[in-house]
């Protein structure tokens, strides 16, 4: 029969920790925490007492390889076309056949009825600002900050967009503003979202609350 396993002890036991395991730069009394793991650190040398174990150390769980990874995403056929038609300056949708709703992006299948979507829609470049949140750290996409984020619902789509919201200060974006995007210099341009900078306020009045309220 094998050993039996080490039991646990009813007491606790005062020694020093070694806290140099943990990464070049990091600070130690925030990493610790009650029930923390740890193992003895035994000397070379040992006499019978105490002093043998000259330190105890935390257990590692886990490990941050000094290793880089490049990979490169393809997208599918919806994801495409849709690019393809930002690279043009168009937004272009497609509307599901079940519930009629215009998606954008463009997906292969409605989101909302599982059913494949062939009818592809353009959509004008404005919009209206359903909900946002003001940032404060720094984005290399916004031309500030504080700057806004938030989701534009395209006139005439079923869904909302996700995008940056610029041309006025943070504090006078709101909900149901009207919005346009801005685009950028029309040789900048290249199969890429980033063909629109972020959404503008335009002079428009506001859409009511009650028009927006179920695309929060």
């Amino acid at each position: 029969m094998g050993a039996d396993p080490p039991g646990r002890a009813d007491t606790a036991l005062v020694h020093a920790l070694d806290l140099g395991v943990f990464d070049v730069g990091a600070e130690p009394p925030k990493t610790l925490k009650s029930g923390m793991r740890v193992r003895p650190k035994w000397r070379a040398e040992r006499t019978g007492t105490i002093g043998d174990i000259e330190c105890f150390l935390p257990e590692v769980t886990m490990i941050n390889p000094q290793a880089k990874l490049e990979y490169r995403l393809s997208g599918g056929r919806a994801l495409r076309r849709y690019l393809e038609g930002i690279s043009e300056g168009r937004i272009i949708g497609n509307r599901c056949p079940v519930c009629e709703a215009v998606i954008v992006p463009m997906k292969e299948t409605c989101p909302r009825d599982g059913v494949p979507m062939a009818e592809e829609v353009e959509l004008p470049d404005t919009g209206t600002v359903t909900t946002f949140a003001v940032n404060n750290i720094p984005d290399p996409r916004a031309p500030e900050v504080p700057f806004v984020s938030g989701y534009v619902l395209l006139d005439g789509a079923g869904v909302t967009l996700l995008t940056l919201i610029a041309g006025v200060p943070a504090d006078q974006v709101r909900m149901g503003q009207r919005v346009r995007a801005a685009w950028k210099p029309r040789e900048e341009w290249d199969a890429s979202v980033g063909n629109i900078k972020w959404f503008e306020p335009i002079d428009e009045p506001d859409v009511p609350f009650d028009e927006i309220k179920d695309y929060l």
